[in-house]
């Protein structure tokens, strides 16, 4: 008695009856314990509870069809323990956000109780949505065959996240079996899983959005309709599988076990992750000085390419060296050290500087409008290869790294070949496209978009060793289509600007290169370069049959908007 009446002062003596998306306001009448009708469904119910108390939560009207009741707990951003015991004890208990246990049926009216705690320092109260689903003798049982989980019986799953990626892990089920026969064994292939993620919005906390999608993805067919089904292959072990994690856009995981025999399913306890901790206010990554430095460079260096990027030409080819290099010192420096990020981008950029002090110096010392614009192009490719690879391809051939990177490189190089005999046209196309991506990526950051990681997500293959494993399949909300559509809109826009400023210019700066330098030598079938070049890069038209079909051939430095010099090859 006196335990009954302690409980009563720590309960909480509001509930809110949550179903799909709809609140309802109900009250409880019983303070300290909370019944769960497993003849109703969805019997979902949200709980307001205090520091340091526990509640008892029991599923009555439980059908004789039932082998088990499977209850679930789901707080937002605090951990909870859901116990068979008043004190919890050792391997009867979970502690977490997404909990859920099975309790045997006693064939009786109801089954025997549940302990929910929440344990805290402080006064704040927290909301929990609990409900139960019925396991019967037909259906599979989700997590029976545990083996490496603390409950005999784990119907859970477990998540843990890192800055790159996001780890769901469940344990085994066992086949169905009819009633009072023995247990069979847990090594059968009998058992199909299907693996389904669901994204929340970006950016958005909010417990109503949050919890409706937990049930959302707790209901097998509703699962199975907003869900985004994963491949299972390149999982090792099968039951563990990896998510790119974008942090502060939230994803919640629900595996279904489907019985080949019976074609019955059964759906583990859905889990959430935002790849981050909101309560630390750790989910915006652009939070420091030298991130936020890092964004306002990207802005600044986009801005100048997009709009005036062939006009500076010289300015343009240290930029893109710097880009080039830069991106290939990054993805070196993470592989073979172990450094910090921040250090790892230090050296990045010192690199980069390098990278395009030495473009430059190439430009000056041959002056080839078709080796200048290789590194544009290049780039152009990469970032095109990168929006290609940005798009869920579920190969199991791209799992290999040689596979993926093989083909990763061939869809670069297209572009390259294709643009390199319109020299004039593919430097501008290439400034306007990824000046374009460099101002919007940390706009697109701020505003909950995820275009960042079109390219983040190929640094991370490059420099995370079996990267290849984690799945990739991007979120892609109105805010990313948003931002797809202003990329495409800014890039035309700064394209069409850059041409109609260009069009009465020579296609490329006059040059005094350097013949006198030794290791200098001018390209077979040219004559060698003077130290002056009068003649813009253009041939005269020819007037007649007597015009000679080989002329002497003026330096190859500047061009008129008559004919490219390529174009008269």
């Amino acid at each position: 008695m006196n335990f009954r009446r302690n409980l009563q002062n720590s309960f909480i003596t509001l509930l809110i009856l949550f179903s799909t998306g709809d609140f309802q306001e109900s009250k409880i009448t019983a303070l300290d314990e909370v019944k769960l009708d497993s003849s109703v469904q969805p019997n979902d119910e949200m709980l307001l509870m205090h520091p340091n108390s526990a509640i008892r939560i029991t599923a009555i009207n439980v059908p004789s069809t039932a082998r088990y009741i499977l209850m679930q707990a789901h707080s937002h951003f605090h951990n909870v323990t859901l116990s068979y015991d008043i004190n919890p004890v050792e391997d009867r208990f979970v502690t977490g956000r997404n909990l859920g246990l099975l309790v045997e049926n006693r064939e009786t009216n109801n089954t025997k109780p549940l302990f929910l705690k929440y344990e805290a320092n402080g006064n704040n109260s927290i909301s929990i949505l609990i409900f139960s689903h019925i396991i019967s003798y037909k259906d599979p049982i989700p997590g029976a065959c545990n083996v490496e989980f603390s409950v005999e019986l784990a119907p859970y799953l477990h998540t843990r996240f890192n800055n790159y990626s996001i780890t769901v892990e469940h344990q085994p089920a066992l086949s169905p079996y009819p009633k009072r026969s023995s247990r069979p064994s847990c090594e059968n292939e009998f058992l199909e899983y299907e693996l389904y993620h669901s994204y929340l919005s970006p950016m958005e906390f909010t417990e109503e959005l949050y919890f409706q999608k937990i049930l959302q993805m707790s209901d097998l067919e509703t699962a199975r309709e907003i869900g985004r089904e994963i491949r299972l292959f390149g999982f090792a072990p099968k039951t563990r599988s990896k998510f790119a994690n974008y942090p502060g856009i939230g994803q919640v995981f629900s595996v279904v076990v489907t019985s080949k025999l019976s074609n019955v399913s059964s759906v583990y306890v859905p889990a959430a992750s935002y790849g981050c901790d909101p309560v630390l206010e750790e989910c915006q990554t652009i939070n420091t000085p030298f991130s936020k430095s890092l964004a306002a460079a990207s802005f600044m260096i986009g801005l100048f390419l997009a709009f005036f990027g062939h006009s500076y030409f010289k300015l343009e080819l240290f930029f893109m060296g710097f880009l080039a290099l830069a991106l290939t010192s990054f993805v070196i420096v993470s592989r073979e050290s172990a450094l910090e990020i921040e250090s790892v981008t230090l050296v990045a950029a010192f690199s980069g500087i390098i990278g395009g002090g030495i473009w430059l110096a190439v430009w000056y010392i041959r002056a080839e409008p078709a080796l200048s614009v290789l590194v544009p192009t290049i780039l152009l490719g990469f970032l095109s290869a990168c929006c290609v690879y940005y798009v869920p391809l579920n190969f199991e051939y791209l799992v290999s790294d040689f596979n993926f990177w093989a083909s990763f490189i061939s869809c670069m190089l297209f572009l390259p070949v294709l643009l390199i005999v319109i020299s004039w046209q593919a430097n501008i196309i290439a400034c306007a496209v990824i000046g374009s991506y460099l101002i919007l990526a940390p706009i697109g950051h701020y505003l909950g978009s995820s275009i960042a990681y079109i390219l983040l997500n190929i640094l991370r293959r490059a420099t995370i060793p079996s990267y290849g494993h984690v799945v990739l399949d991007p979120p892609f909300h109105y805010y990313d289509q948003i931002m797809i559509g202003i990329w495409i809109a800014l890039a035309f826009l700064a394209a069409t600007f850059q041409f109609l400023r260009e069009w009465k210019n020579p296609l490329f700066p006059n040059v005094n290169p350097l013949p006198h330098l030794p290791w200098f030598k001018p390209r077979r079938g040219l004559p060698r370069l003077q130290s002056q070049f009068p003649m813009p890069f253009s041939r005269e038209r020819a007037s007649g049959e007597t015009t000679p079909l080989i002329g002497s051939l003026p330096g190859p430095f500047s061009a008129s908007r008559d004919k490219s010099y390529f174009s008269s090859l």
